[in-house]
Formats: C-alpha cells, sequence, structure tokens
C-alpha cells in the first residue's frame, strides 16, 4: 500500500471522530460605537445553517468581542470551490461596510481554512468608518486538541480586531475647584506582551488631568520611562508603592499638576508618600507576592487641598488560590483601606478620593454595595459608552468595572461628580482608563 493511500484510509477512519471539529469567527470591537455585522454563507453545496454553519451575533457593542459565526470543518460539506462565510460590518452612521471572508476549502482528506479582509490575502488594512479612519487586522489560532489537524482541519479561531485610531475626544475642563483624576492600569507585569511599546502611548491617553494614579506599573525600566515621558505635563512624582519584603513592588504611583501637600522630595525627584502594604493575611494566591497597599497623596489645588489614596486591591481571578477566598481577601482590603483613611483624621471639610483597580466589579450589585460600605465611599455617576473596565478575553467573559475613582462620604462632598470609561488606540492594556470629574464649588 502506497504511503498516500495509506492515509486516505487513516483520516476516513478517524474522519466520524473527529467530525465536530469547528472555526469560531470572532470580531473585538475597540470602537466607541457598536458595529452592526450582516453574515452570510456561500457554497456550492448547499450549507444548512444551524447544521454546517451557525450564526451568531448580529450586533458588536463597543469594547467587547462576539462570536459572529461558526463553520463545521467536514469535507463532504466542501465543493471543489469551496465555501465561504461572509460578514459584512458597518455601523449606523457608516457608508460602505467592511467585508470579512473566511474560506473553507478541500484538502487532501479534509478541509483547509483562510481569512482575510477585504481581499483574502489582506490580514489587515485600514478603513474608512464615516469619518473616523479605523485599522481591522486578523488573528488566526490553530487548536489542534480540538480535531484530527491533517484530516479535519482541527479546530480554529479567527479574530478580527476593529480599532478606531481616532485620539481620544478632548476630556472636560478643570476649573479651579474642581479635579480632574484619571486611574490607568497599565498591565505592565511580568510576561505581558508587547511591554517595549506600549509605554510610548500612554502619555497622549492620559494628558490633560490634574492627576492621574498608575496601577500595575511593576516593571522599573517602563515605568522609569513612562515617568521620563510625562515630567513636563506631571512634575509631582510618588515613588512607586513598595515595602514589606515582597518579592516585587506594589505597582502603584501618583503624578500630579499640582504639589503634593507635605511630602518629601527624594534626589531622584520622586515624592515618598506615606502608604500600607496589606500583610499576608489580607492578600491571597499571587497577589502575596506584591507589595499591594494604599498609597496617600495629598493634593494642593488653589488653596485647597484634595486627600487622595490611590490603591490596587486582591484579584479575584487568581491562579494560585480559590476565587471565593480571594473575594474575601479583596472584601478584607476595602476594610482596610477604610479604616486607613479614618485614621488619618482629615477634616469632614475637605475633600477625600480613592482611586485605582480596586478590582470589585461595580456591575454586580451586591459586591459594589458591599465594597462601597467597607470602603466608607460613594461612587459618582457613570457617564459616556462602556460600562467595563476590563478587556474582555472572550465572547463569554464578564463585562467587568473594576477602575474607579471614589470619594469618602464621611468628608466634603462634591457639587457634582462624573467619571467615564475610556476606550483609547492602541491596546495599550488589558485594562481601559477611567476618568472622573469632581467639582467642590467655592471654598
Amino acid at each position: 500500500m502506497n504511503r498516500g493511500r495509506g492515509l486516505v484510509m487513516l483520516c476516513a477512519l478517524l474522519g466520524p471522530l473527529m467530525a465536530q471539529a469547528e472555526s469560531q469567527i470572532w470580531v473585538r470591537n475597540h470602537t466607541n460605537e457598536a458595529l452592526e455585522i450582516q453574515t452570510e454563507a456561500r457554497s456550492g453545496v448547499e450549507w444548512q445553517e444551524g447544521e454546517h454553519w451557525f450564526r451568531g451575533m448580529t450586533r458588536v457593542a463597543p469594547g467587547t468581542v462576539a462570536e459572529i459565526a461558526r463553520v463545521t470543518r467536514r469535507r463532504r460539506h466542501v465543493d471543489r470551490d469551496g465555501g465561504h462565510i461572509i460578514a459584512q460590518v458597518g455601523s449606523a452612521d457608516s457608508g460602505q461596510p467592511m467585508t470579512l471572508r473566511t474560506s473553507v476549502r478541500r484538502s487532501l482528506c479534509g478541509t483547509t481554512l483562510q481569512s482575510g479582509v477585504g481581499g483574502m490575502s489582506a490580514a489587515g488594512l485600514h478603513w474608512t468608518l464615516g469619518a473616523r479612519p479605523m485599522s481591522v487586522i486578523r488573528a488566526q489560532e490553530a487548536r489542534p486538541w480540538g480535531g484530527f489537524p491533517f484530516c479535519q482541519g482541527g479546530d480554529e479561531r479567527i479574530e478580527y480586531l476593529i480599532e478606531d485610531l481616532s485620539p481620544l475626544p478632548e476630556g472636560p475642563k478643570s476649573g479651579p475647584d474642581d479635579l480632574l483624576v484619571m486611574t490607568y492600569n497599565i498591565w505592565y507585569l511580568l510576561g505581558k506582551p508587547r511591554q517595549a511599546k506600549r509605554w510610548i502611548g500612554i502619555p497622549e491617553v492620559v494628558s490633560g488631568n490634574d492627576v492621574v494614579v498608575f496601577t500595575e506599573a511593576f516593571k522599573s525600566k517602563y515605568r522609569a520611562l513612562l515617568m521620563e515621558a510625562l515630567r513636563d505635563e506631571y512634575p509631582y512624582m510618588t515613588e512607586v508603592l513598595d515595602g514589606g519584603g515582597s518579592l516585587i513592588n506594589g505597582g502603584v504611583f501618583v503624578v500630579s499638576k499640582w504639589p503634593f501637600g507635605g511630602l518629601e522630595k527624594t534626589s531622584e525627584g520622586l515624592y515618598v508618600a506615606d502608604q500600607h502594604v496589606f500583610s499576608g493575611d489580607e492578600c491571597s494566591g499571587e497577589d502575596c507576592f506584591a507589595a499591594k497597599g494604599i498609597q496617600y497623596a495629598p493634593i494642593r489645588k488653589n488653596g485647597r487641598t484634595y486627600h487622595l489614596f490611590a490603591t490596587h486591591l486582591q484579584s479575584t481571578t487568581p491562579v494560585f488560590q480559590s476565587v471565593r477566598r480571594a473575594t474575601n481577601s479583596m472584601m478584607a482590603q476595602t476594610r482596610r483601606v477604610g479604616s486607613w483613611v479614618a485614621s488619618k483624621g482629615i477634616s469632614e471639610h475637605e475633600p477625600v478620593l480613592i482611586a485605582g483597580d480596586l478590582n470589585f466589579d461595580a456591575n454586580e450589585h451586591a459586591v459594589r454595595e458591599q465594597a462601597l460600605i467597607n470602603l466608607k465611599a460613594r461612587m459618582p455617576e457613570t457617564v459616556g459608552v462602556l460600562r467595563h473596565s476590563y478587556m474582555m478575553d472572550t465572547p463569554k467573559s464578564a463585562q467587568s468595572a473594576l477602575d474607579h475613582v471614589l470619594y469618602s462620604r464621611w468628608h466634603r462632598q462634591p457639587v457634582s461628580a462624573t467619571q467615564e470609561i475610556l476606550l483609547p488606540p492602541g491596546l495599550l492594556s488589558d485594562h481601559f482608563p477611567v476618568r472622573a470629574l469632581y467639582a467642590y464649588g467655592e471654598k
């Protein structure tokens, strides 16, 4: 028996066992408006929807990822010319839609998959949605364990990233009795991608605020580069949260346009903020390796002191610990933050803010309310399009709002307070920045 015939017979025997191999087609919408999807299948052999292919979402909300189609990888469903999944992508205001094309073709004993943007050879291109410049990038990921690779084609996922390349719209203006605060988890920890490039886009994103709280700035090299790039606009910077004998620093620091009140300046030009590092019984799993905690930075603007507490609380999805225990640790840390703020004896007539990656999901009512009680804080009104600050990994991921700028309910209350989750271009982090405007009125 020659080798070719043997391979065909092997595939014929194994094919039925691998008959459920399929490919998913995802669209990740990194824009501020919903994308409308019209999907159809074309093949010389009639493809039955629900059997040969499956239609997914017809609308992809801003900042989310959705499965728009699935196709089974069965050779007998594909004629010599192959089959195609065609998706037209646009929005309510756009003109000409973009075509995303996925083709399934016969191979020796199974199928192969090709995908592209516009023309089949294009892995990415620029496009205009209305008047805005867009980027469309295709990524294809093989998952051979889902099927027999050379006979069925295996399971594969195709993900199209559609990104608005426009800069962030200009934010609100901060008046003499206002404080404009941004918090941004910048995803600089061990093993995360594109670290040498991502920091370059961050200064433009955080520009225009009074104060910025950074979290997850663990990597010293890139934190130093970022600080240097920010120094002209934000000359007042705290040292990174550190201490407590942890393996790595806490990743939290604050930059400000306005001077800090009462903080000592080091020879490196950074300011030493009062801090509390969470103890071993206040953390869970791998979070205990880092000096996470709270940093206190009083900010003096136009004769008023704004008492800012910057923090990064326990992750509730650890690798080395249960979700239940990690959630309990996060709640314990909210109690610690609340009591530590109270221990400072700040006058009830002065504003107190708590900002950072607080890791409680504001979209879960019971969790949010308990965290706010523990923190002795209130949450400002959320405005804008997005209601989640953590990027979805898959279409089944939760839409979680983890990053917040809160105000103390026991201290001076703002006249108005809003926060907005932003969607900057460039995929700079797995979190979206949150910008809050606090107005306190005349002193």
